[in-house]
């Protein structure tokens, strides 16, 4: 508030905003069954409000740096495994923290030292999209493996058979490679499809 005289002249309100797509964001992280907390230096009233407008039930008030490392090292410690973002400068202890740090590009450049990842815009769905990458490749991975080995053994025990003979082996082995490519390549497919943002 600036005052000339005995008079308030004009007023000035800050204060945070919920971000538009963060409602969005959030619900759809929690469609997939994790947990959403707001970990935050504000004071209870004012992360209650932000909490609400973004649709997250959980709120932890007047965090300090070390509080809030020390949260996430206790949920590490539970089993729980924790992906923490921040943008300011006091989210650095708990970036390095969390089993996965994400910070946004727009927030202090000393968390983005310590993060793992940065996100450029200013926007929550780029961790959706680092879900549902890490899902596909996991899920990847697993087919990839009972691919590779049922071909293997398919091909070892026609092999030993003798129905199998050098040509056909050298052609089937580049096959064998040629699953696991294919599968790989649907990573890709199943990120851009969109269908997991609520």
């Amino acid at each position: 508030m600036f005052v000339r005289g005995d008079d308030a002249d004009w007023t000035i309100a800050l204060g945070d905003r919920v971000r538009d797509d963060s409602r969005a964001a959030v619900s759809a992280v929690l469609n997939t069954g994790r947990q959403v907390i707001l970990i935050t230096g504000d004071v209870q009233e004012v992360a209650k409000r932000i909490a609400s407008e973004a649709g997250i039930q959980d709120s932890l008030a007047q965090m300090d740096p070390t509080e809030k490392a020390d949260w996430i090292r206790a949920k590490r410690d539970e089993g729980h495994r924790v992906l923490f973002a921040g943008d300011g400068m006091n989210d650095g202890p708990g970036l390095a923290q969390a089993d996965v740090g994400i910070a946004m590009g727009t927030g202090a450049a000393s968390s983005i030292l310590v993060a793992d990842g940065v996100i450029s815009v200013p926007s929550l769905r780029p961790i959706l999209a680092g879900f549902r990458a890490a899902e596909a490749a996991a899920d990847s991975i697993r087919k990839n493996q009972v691919r590779s080995i049922g071909y293997n053994i398919a091909a070892v025990t026609f092999a030993a058979a003798g129905f199998v003979n050098p040509l056909i082996a050298a052609i089937l082995m580049p096959l064998s490679s040629g699953m696991v490519i294919w599968g790989a390549s649907r990573v890709d497919k199943a990120v851009e499809s969109g269908d997991w943002i609520g």
